[in-house]
């Protein structure tokens, strides 16, 4: 009974954790787009800024974001979130090392 109940909560995890990934992927898409301006009005001042020229030769500014954050463990994490803009917009995105 026990294996069958600490299964189910495994599951109950798993699936929370997918659903709080799905909801920061629809918050993040929701920025594409958007501008500088409102980026850091919303957000605040970047942690990092850097030139980027992409594979495909177009040149991005990048706003990148840390926070830091403490697992159960004790163990400290770092959560970069960095918004890629051409032209003072959002093109794209990305995230790393943010929990759920």
């Amino acid at each position: 009974m026990k294996k069958i109940i600490l299964t189910f909560l495994l599951i109950i995890l798993f699936v929370a954790g997918c659903s709080s990934g799905a909801k920061r992927q629809e918050i993040m898409e929701g920025w594409e787009g958007g501008t500088r301006s409102h980026l850091i009005e919303r957000w605040g001042p970047p942690s990092s800024i850097f030139d980027y020229i992409g594979d495909n030769g177009k040149s991005y500014e990048v706003l990148t974001y840390s926070k830091y954050w403490t697992d159960a463990y004790g163990a400290l994490h770092e959560c970069k979130t960095s918004f890629y803009l051409n032209k003072s917009r959002i093109e794209r995105w990305r995230y790393e090392g943010c929990a759920g």
